[in-house]
């Protein structure tokens, strides 16, 4: 088989293909791997292409959608052309945008925001979510990707795009917001918001009992009546948002599933002990 397979040898080297010849495999990549290296001049990249583009060939043959006449040569070529054009692209691309979270020039903030939306929108929404509580999570992550960025948390690399990181960002911002929500709607057993104690640790005196309502004096009063320990475990996990692991090292308990059934036991007992109190003055 000589250097470079010319028109005519197509159908030999189709047929060869269907058949699994290996070595027809093998002098296709040996006879074009110079052409292909000549414009991309990296070895290692040079070779991972051309093997991409022996099996997309390959896949094409298989499944009969190449004629006899069909120009192996071009095919390969062009193909490990177009994806290296792309790879330099996407290249230049990544630099640009991470050059512009450096400089912190707006160009970046712009691009990511119109981009990277959709996909942010596809995931928030997948997980109890509207398209406006994505466009709140693409401003923080943006924020917080600037800063990773600024203090070397986030550099460029290869194996990790910035589209990639940036994503993981949002799908973190999200579930947090998720976990703070959960908590919340537990609490909201008792008819009142957490968000309108912001600010109040159950650990020390509340300064503004004046400012609140009957319903929620009873609940205070009730949590008062409860043990150190109730206490604090609801404490750090409701309003300081601890996770277990870190409520279980501060209170020594065995492991987070030990502060877990504390958490559920104490929460139990504060709801019955607010039921009753409310029941006695109605």
């Amino acid at each position: 088989m000589g250097l470079f397979f010319s028109k005519k040898d197509s159908k030999s080297i189709i047929n060869l293909i269907k058949e699994g010849d290996v070595k027809v495999i093998s002098q296709i990549y040996q006879d074009y791997y110079p052409e292909v290296y000549q414009f991309i001049n990296d070895e290692k990249q040079a070779k991972d292409l051309l093997k991409k583009a022996i099996l997309v060939l390959r896949s094409l043959v298989l499944s009969n959608r190449v004629k006899e006449n069909f120009d192996i040569q071009k095919f390969l070529v062009n193909w490990c052309r177009k994806q290296f054009e792309e790879y330099q692209s996407n290249k230049d691309l990544e630099e640009k945008i991470y050059n512009s979270l450096k400089n912190n020039d707006g160009w970046a903030f712009y691009y990511i925001n119109m981009t990277y939306l959709p996909s942010v929108v596809q995931y928030v929404k997948l997980h109890g979510g509207t398209k406006e509580d994505a466009e709140d999570v693409v401003q923080d992550a943006i924020l917080a990707l600037i800063n990773n960025v600024n203090e070397g948390k986030y550099e460029l690399q290869e194996s990790t795009k910035i589209k990639t990181y940036f994503i993981g960002i949002c799908k973190n911002i999200w579930k947090e917001h998720l976990r703070k929500k959960a908590r919340y709607a537990t609490f909201s057993d008792f008819d009142f918001k957490i968000e309108e104690f912001e600010g109040y640790d159950f650990l020390y005196e509340l300064t503004e009992w004046e400012s609140l309502t009957e319903r929620q004096k009873i609940v205070l009063e009730v949590f008062d009546r409860a043990t150190d320990t109730c206490k604090k475990v609801l404490s750090y996990f409701y309003f300081k948002n601890y996770s277990h692991e870190e409520i279980a090292e501060k209170m020594g308990f065995s492991n987070a599933e030990s502060s877990k059934t504390q958490k559920n036991k104490c929460l139990k007992k504060l709801k019955i002990s607010v039921l009753n109190r409310l029941n006695e003055l109605n």
